[in-house]
């Protein structure tokens, strides 16, 4: 702490200077330990991969209504971190989506919400198959 003061004060002379600087690293000290108190907290997140085997010439279909109907609709759920669309190499039929909540009763109420039940059956109508694995997140 000495060392971080005569720091401080070696780039600012006056007092004012010296409390301004102390009060932006006690500032990202706090924002700093937020962050690490979320990923904490999401340790035990739950995540559901699903296959899709899109129908033939598809692809780019897929690609739009994830970004433009099924990521708005699962972005305001409650619980929500995360989903990505991955595509498999050199495929243009096989994909995964692949999503995550704090909970699995969060998962839970998305699948049943009027979000998914508006945006799920446009994703179910361009694929020919699709197939998912839950997992408990562990570290």
């Amino acid at each position: 702490m000495k060392l971080l003061i005569s720091s401080l004060r070696a780039h600012s002379t006056d007092r004012r200077g010296i409390l301004k600087n102390l009060g932006f690293l006690v500032s990202g000290l706090i924002v700093f330990k937020q962050g690490l108190s979320a990923m904490k907290k999401s340790k035990n997140d739950v995540q559901l991969h699903i296959y899709l085997e899109v129908k033939n010439g598809m692809g780019t279909e897929l690609e739009k209504l994830y970004k433009d109907a099924y990521v708005p609709a699962i972005e305001v759920q409650n619980g929500f971190l995360r989903t990505k669309l991955l595509r498999q190499y050199e495929s243009r039929s096989n994909y995964e989506i692949d999503i995550s909540f704090n909970s699995e009763k969060q998962r839970a109420s998305w699948a049943i919400s009027s979000e998914h039940q508006e945006a799920w059956p446009k994703i179910e109508a361009i694929c020919s198959k699709i197939t998912w694995q839950g997992f408990d997140e562990l570290s």
